[in-house]
């Protein structure tokens, strides 16, 4: 059997959702585990080969780009620390290994397949009820997972100093990366440097950081709505995990999945319980990390809301965003 070639990310684009080339690695999987198959599908694209089998179970391959490596180990541990709590809904891990036994590339990792519609596809069809309710179903489960107890020799420690580490990283050329990308007025862009907290304002060290999804965004919710209204039953995907400060949380989760409802962010917010004020100093922080975010792209915002672009400050902006004292996106 030869490796994928994947080696680019040309090739990858061209291949990493093609449930016909990756039938042999499928096969592979299944023989090793003694499990039959028929049907192999690719589910909603993501960055990991992944793909369904017969509907009954489900496997993700992670090669050399993209970090796959530490992919694979950090979503491998935070499914095993999931699997300690009943509260929260998620695969359940089945298997591993890797395809070749030779070298440390190309592993995988066996769930049990949780049938259901991403919230990406059900929110169209969703009104203000159903979604201000996936939002408090969302708060409850995202306090659950922030509650986890965390192993001390575990890749997933509970100390600060890899998201202190993380955070340091992500400033270096923060700017630079937001101008390639185009995500903000060149304006606004040239604000970033002065706007940034240093790293040491952005979270608490005298508190305990937690496990932290880090990628809640429209396709990681999977719910059904057979005889009822859409509803969410289900998390996936957690190779984006780390340990660090809740509010990250918020970066993802009210970009993508809440499309900057601010509605729908102030009612995760109260299911979750969430502590302090959600004023200016709120927005100030959620605005600092979704500039910081591994995923923060502000493109959308302009996009939805055009008038964003009247902001003539990242203050301003922040408060626009963030700031559920004044719900303008409401």
């Amino acid at each position: 059997m030869d490796r994928p070639e994947l080696n680019t990310r040309e090739q990858y684009l061209h291949r990493f959702s093609d449930a016909v080339y990756w039938t042999t690695y499928v096969r592979h999987v299944a023989d090793r585990h003694g499990l039959l198959y028929k049907v192999v599908q690719a589910p909603t694209p993501g960055t990991f080969p992944t793909f369904v089998v017969d509907k009954r179970w489900v496997v993700k391959f992670f090669g050399t780009l993209f970090e796959g490596a530490d992919s694979f180990a950090i979503e491998r541990e935070a499914n095993r620390l999931i699997c300690s709590a009943d509260a929260i809904p998620a695969p359940q891990l089945l298997g591993e290994g890797q395809l070749f036994d030779t070298e440390p590339h190309w592993n995988y990792l066996l769930f049990a397949f949780c049938p259901g519609t991403p919230y990406l596809e059900a929110r169209d069809g969703m009104d203000l009820k159903q979604k201000l309710s996936a939002a408090r179903w969302l708060g409850r489960t995202a306090r659950a997972f922030h509650r986890l107890s965390l192993d001390t020799d575990g890749r997933l420690r509970p100390t600060w100093e890899p998201y202190r580490a993380f955070l340091q990283g992500q400033r270096a050329g923060c700017a630079d990366r937001h101008q390639a990308a185009g995500s903000l007025p060149e304006y606004l862009i040239e604000q970033i440097d002065g706007f940034l907290p240093p790293t040491e304002a952005l979270f608490d060290v005298s508190s305990s950081p937690c496990l932290v999804h880090a990628d809640l965004t429209a396709d990681h919710i999977l719910g059904r709505s057979s005889s009822r209204p859409w509803q969410p039953e289900v998390l996936i995907d957690f190779g984006d995990a780390m340990v660090g400060d809740p509010a990250y949380e918020l970066v993802a989760l009210h970009m993508d999945l809440f499309q900057f409802d601010k509605r729908l962010l102030a009612e995760f917010l109260d299911a979750y319980g969430w502590p302090g004020s959600t004023g200016e100093s709120f927005a100030r922080k959620a605005m600092s990390l979704a500039l910081l975010h591994r995923f923060g792209d502000l493109e959308d915002l302009v996009e939805r809301f055009p008038e964003a672009t009247h902001a003539q400050s990242l203050d301003e902006l922040a408060l626009w965003i963030w700031n559920l004292d004044e719900r303008r996106f409401a």
